[in-house]
């Protein structure tokens, strides 16, 4: 028994039926057979099917953006005359999926949504999703249809990322009947388990070698440029800088440049938006002296895994400035007026004129009457 528990927890699954699984709705084992995969036949060797775990390379850099893809298929003619719906819920893929790494990756953050938008469905875990069509593909004289459900990851730190073997279930017959209210129905159901192989991610860090000290911590490849608003202005009034930095990589943990020692300008405040594959910082800076003429090109430091792999620059282009000369010392423009000048409105002004001339004829008035 206890041999059992520890294969179900190596294969990801709790030793239950899916039956009462809230997650996956409408997947539930036919009536009569209520399996776990640790109980399931090992058909791996007979060409049924295939799953199997890809990744461009085996090393990557801690914070680089890759790629998993969990590719698997169906033998046609296996598909055509045995395969038979795992679930009661009908799939377009008669198969599940388990590969808990493509969900939640320890020591890595997920880059976007898993389910693309629209493809046939298949069962990952206790998940029902869309997966798409790859085609067809021949291997030992088999000709397979398709599938593939891929993710985008950045690793979080160095080390290594253990990727079990996926594993993919599915059910089969042999002979069939045919029922009156249901079709065509399996006779001799067997439940199957085509295994894949596992995987090892080595994540190593950016080299110390050769590591510029205004590294931003960003790996990939990015541009930089650089707008303000306005160019011309008084010196003591404030501009706005934007800095866009955008290319390919994960800018999620990487900080923009630091403006704090920019020659001649006072940084008073900053702001940054990221979104996926740009970061965009704005910044509140006052020129300090009237000969400042331009925001100087700035940079940005990035490392490049692209062979040959190496710390690059992005660099942007200098903005022109025109600061001209305040009429008045810029303390005085900076410090409130000590005196506040009334100024009515112009419609008041009408009322009051009226009243007061009113108020004279009704004087004028009372006079008269009583001098008669």
């Amino acid at each position: 028994m206890l041999a059992l528990l520890a294969l179900l927890l190596a294969l990801g699954a709790r030793p239950a039926s899916l039956q009462d699984s809230p997650g996956l709705t409408g997947l539930r084992p036919e009536p009569a057979v209520e399996l776990t995969l640790g109980l399931l036949d090992d058909v791996s060797a007979r060409g049924l099917a295939f799953v199997e775990l890809d990744s461009a390379r085996d090393t990557y850099l801690v914070g680089e953006p890759f790629t998993l893809t969990l590719r698997f298929g169906l033998e046609l003619e296996f598909e055509r005359a045995s395969a038979v719906q795992p679930f009661q819920r009908a799939l377009d893929v008669p198969v599940q999926l388990h590969a808990p790494w493509l969900e939640l990756l320890p020591g890595a953050e997920a880059l976007g949504e898993l389910e693309p938008p629209r493809g046939p469905t298949v069962a990952l875990g206790e998940r029902v999703l869309a997966c798409a069509a790859a085609g067809e593909r021949q291997i030992a004289g088999k000709n397979y249809r398709v599938f593939e459900l891929t993710r985008r990851f950045a690793a979080t730190q160095s080390g290594a990322l253990e990727l079990a073997a996926p594993l993919l279930r599915l059910a089969y017959a042999t002979r069939f009947e045919e029922d009156f209210t249901s079709g065509r129905r399996a006779v001799d159901r067997h439940d199957g388990l085509v295994r894949g192989a596992a995987r090892t991610l080595r994540i190593q860090a950016p080299p110390e070698e050769g590591r510029p000290a205004g590294f931003s911590g960003a790996i990939g490849s990015f541009t930089l440029e650089a707008a303000a608003s306005p160019q011309e202005l008084v010196l003591g009034q404030e501009l706005s800088l934007t800095l866009t930095i955008a290319g390919r990589g994960d800018l999620s943990q990487c900080e923009p440049p630091e403006l704090e020692h920019l020659d001649g300008f006072h940084v008073r405040g900053r702001l940054v938006e990221r979104a996926a594959g740009r970061l965009i910082a704005r910044y509140d800076l006052a020129p300090e002296r009237s000969d400042v003429n331009a925001i100087p090109a700035l940079e940005f430091v990035y490392f490049d895994p692209s062979p040959p792999a190496a710390y690059r620059r992005a660099t942007s282009r200098a903005v022109p400035l025109t600061v001209r000369k305040p009429e008045r010392p810029v303390e005085d423009l900076r410090a409130p007026s000590t005196t506040v000048p009334v100024q009515l409105p112009g419609s008041l002004a009408v009322v009051l004129l009226l009243a007061l001339v009113l108020l004279g004829g009704l004087v004028w008035l009372v006079y008269h009457l009583r001098r008669s």
